[in-house]
């Protein structure tokens, strides 16, 4: 199992990230996945202050 941290959640989010196409194929590899309770925190703040904003929802989902 491969735990997942918020840098690879905000280059897969990111499409201008210069890692978005190596989070992409990461995670296209990897069969089991975890997700750090600590990203979804770090994801949450970086929203409330503005550092990732959703311009399109449905894309987003």
């Amino acid at each position: 199992m491969v735990l997942i941290e918020t840098d690879i959640l905000v280059s897969l989010i990111l499409s201008i990230e210069k890692h978005h196409r190596e989070a992409v194929e990461i995670i296209k590899k990897i069969r089991s996945l975890a997700l750090s309770p600590y990203a979804l925190i770090e994801l949450d703040l970086l929203i409330l202050l503005e550092r990732i904003v959703v311009r399109d929802l449905e894309q987003f989902l």
